[in-house]
């Protein structure tokens, strides 16, 4: 049980109602063999996006830059980084005219509905925000969350999961599981549900998926992760050759949070997803840029999905740096993974209704 790794003093709604769905009796569905490519690595230059695309995230990465060197410090209070991250990302703006956003409480977590003004199907994405399990929110994503459900013309469910250090791993791993028990009891089927979630979100979506499965409860539609988090030592040998890529985040920045969110067990499966076991899972997409630190978590994350047979593609995008999506409006290459993640959520449905259909038809035989 998760909270064998955990402060077992602490215990909350979203735990009580994760009790409830491990223990209901709910029908698992058998996942159909899937019929797309286990794998496919596709490669986005800077010379299909232009030359304008060029300047902007050279003009991107200076703002890191500049930003950084003026403001940033390893040893800020847990708060400040957390007003900081929500100020800085306020100026991105958002699509405000064209979705409604209604928030709620869910159990003892904020949460928000994001609809389209474009709705035309009954999935759900349940997105879980990045933030290294220390920072961001609700306020901070509402940028890639907004371009995310118009591009795919659904609504999405984003929460405020606990964060570290105050509640560490596994704290927001039981949220996540609370909020997608929250959906199931809202009679929205798995089959309609997609994990999406950028960075520390990324590897939370992984994680919440390998613990479902592991009490043998139905698994979402797919994944798509933006940077996955996967590794919280950040130890692949190479990483220090990212890093020199990478104006937005650091090695020492990684470890720092690593350390807070998971200390003592840095290297549980729920905690690092590259040393999950995935078989029996679901499909995944994942978008990385190739200029930071966390590219090798999505290299060691695809050969744990080679090593199982399970769907893993994977999109690279040359000269982006990490969550580059966040820039949805201003990037060209952020908009072009938003279409993307669409077209991988319509394809997963369509193998998955056909296979429904010939298992139908094979049962009537």
């Amino acid at each position: 049980m998760l909270r064998s790794v955990a402060d077992k003093r602490y215990v909350s709604i979203q735990y009580f109602c994760y009790l409830y769905v491990i223990n209901a009796n709910i029908a698992t569905m058998e996942r159909p063999v899937q019929h797309l490519p286990y794998f496919s690595l596709q490669e986005y230059t800077e010379q299909e996006f232009g030359t304008l695309a060029k300047l902007k995230i050279r003009l991107v990465k200076w703002f890191f830059i500049i930003s950084k060197a003026m403001v940033f410090r390893y040893d800020y209070a847990d708060d400040k980084y957390r007003k900081g991250m929500d100020f800085l990302t306020s100026f991105l703006g958002y699509p405000k005219k064209r979705v409604k956003i209604s928030p709620f409480r869910m159990g003892n977590m904020a949460a928000e509905w994001i609809g389209p003004d474009n709705m035309k199907n009954d999935h759900v994405i349940l997105y879980m925000h990045g933030g290294a399990y220390n920072h961001g929110s609700m306020r901070s994503h509402r940028n890639i969350v907004t371009r995310l459900a118009l591009e795919c013309k659904c609504r999405v469910l984003i929460f405020e999961y606990r964060l570290a250090p105050e509640f560490p791993f596994p704290a927001a791993v039981e949220d996540a599981v609370a909020a997608y028990s929250y959906l199931r009891l809202q009679g929205i089927p798995s089959e309609k549900i997609i994990f999406s979630g950028d960075s520390a979100g990324g590897g939370l979506c992984l994680a919440t998926a390998l613990q479902l499965r592991d009490h043998h409860l139905p698994l979402p539609l797919a994944i798509a992760c933006f940077s996955p988090w996967g590794d919280l030592e950040c130890s692949h040998p190479d990483v220090a050759s990212r890093e020199k890529r990478d104006p937005f985040i650091d090695i020492k920045a990684v470890r720092l949070w690593g350390e807070k969110y998971a200390k003592g067990t840095l290297r549980h499966p729920l905690a690092s997803p590259v040393y999950g076991s995935y078989e029996d899972f679901c499909p995944l997409l994942i978008q990385i840029g190739e200029d930071e630190v966390l590219y090798y978590d999505t290299e060691r994350i695809r050969e744990c999905f080679a090593e199982k047979n399970v769907l893993c593609r994977v999109e690279s995008y040359e000269s982006m740096i990490h969550v580059f999506q966040m820039f949805g409006g201003f990037l060209p290459q952020a908009d072009r993974s938003f279409e993307n993640v669409a077209t991988f959520i319509e394809e997963v449905k369509k193998t998955a209704l056909t296979q429904t259909s010939n298992i139908n038809s094979t049962q009537t035989a």
